[in-house]
């Protein structure tokens, strides 16, 4: 903590026209405005964790997870097993049958349009990638991506 005032004083000295700004006595600096050493370790343990996870955390062994007959309806264009994805489903005519009418929302509307006779199609996109959510993170920036998304498109139909 004190080498900072020493590099203040050595790089603003009196003459220097910031030195009214930057001095020993305008400048806060204590530990509840520093980071404490005990957060920097465990910062760093757990990126190198995360590194280390990261290249041992095996592939899937195909991009597609669909049925062989169903591959090439594949709704992902194939890649239906990403991880770490925020998805974007877009209903306009047929296609997917629901069996539960109200598990989700994207059900409620196939059962709507169903209900009006009505044709539709699901087509899904991937509009976002993250970090799902691990042990001893404060927040999950998967769901976090997946909240400003919904955010965003709130007012489109």
């Amino acid at each position: 903590m004190y080498y900072i005032l020493d590099l203040l004083d050595k790089h603003f000295p009196p003459t220097d026209p910031l030195h009214k700004i930057l001095n020993r006595n305008c400048v806060k600096v204590s530990y509840s405005t520093m980071k404490n050493m005990e957060r920097i370790i465990k910062n760093r343990n757990r990126q190198l964790l995360q590194q280390h996870v990261g290249a041992t955390d095996p592939q899937p062994s195909r991009p597609c997870n669909c049925r062989p007959r169903d591959r090439a309806n594949c709704p992902l264009q194939g890649k239906c097993q990403m991880k770490g994805v925020v998805y974007k489903a877009t209903v306009s005519s047929p296609s997917t049958s629901f069996r539960h009418r109200a598990d989700t929302e994207l059900s409620k509307k196939v059962w709507e349009l169903k209900e009006k006779g009505l044709d539709y199609r699901i087509s899904w996109k991937v509009i976002k990638r993250g970090h799902p959510y691990k042990p001893g993170q404060r927040f999950c920036d998967l769901c976090a991506a997946e909240k400003l998304e919904i955010i965003k498109h709130s007012g489109d139909p």
